[in-house]
């Protein structure tokens, strides 16, 4: 898992705009020593690293922020920086992470942060955009299955109501099929 502020301006190329964190983690514990090679290589490349014992937790937690901030910066067309001192906007983001937070929960996962704190996490990209609106105006396919459709779906099967989510979905999904 990574953690960066990234674009892509051609193919093969990627430009990093905020210092990169790569978290490595494991399905299970068995295989620390692997782990810890893992987490050396990203390290001597000159990457901050983390490790975790939990992958899942690690997926969820950038999955939080991701499955919110991702579909609202296509429907605004607007960075990072801006959605949340936008004060509106930063309410609505709120709601959805605290819906993203439901369903982890309800699949027995918590998240060691604050929503504040994780708005925080995402100021300090400033002025970037997320992965999604790159794609949008690059006139790519939306990750929005991988990235909100996944929630809404858990969501359902769990009934976990998620109101925010689930428009913020279907909105950037018809904004994504509009190109």
């Amino acid at each position: 898992m990574t953690y960066g502020g990234a674009r892509v301006p051609e193919p093969g190329v990627i430009d990093l705009s905020f210092d990169e964190v790569m978290c490595s983690a494991s399905p299970t514990a068995a295989r620390p020593a692997r782990l810890a090679t893992v987490a050396e290589l990203f390290a001597r490349s000159g990457f901050k690293t983390e490790t975790s014992d939990d992958i899942r937790k690690v997926i969820w937690m950038k999955l939080w922020g991701n499955a919110s901030m991702n579909p609202a910066s296509v429907l605004v067309h607007t960075t990072m920086d801006r959605m949340i001192d936008d004060p509106a906007v930063r309410q609505t983001l709120a709601a959805a992470m605290l819906e993203v937070r439901a369903v982890a929960g309800a699949l027995g996962f918590s998240f060691d942060l604050t929503v504040d704190q994780r708005f925080e996490q995402a100021a300090a990209l400033g002025a970037f955009k997320t992965s999604m609106l790159q794609d949008l105006e690059a006139g790519r396919p939306l990750e929005i299955e991988a990235l909100v459709g996944i929630v809404v779906e858990l969501a359902r099967k769990l009934d976990v109501r998620i109101p925010v989510i689930e428009t913020l979905y279907s909105l950037a999904r018809l904004r994504g099929l509009a190109g």
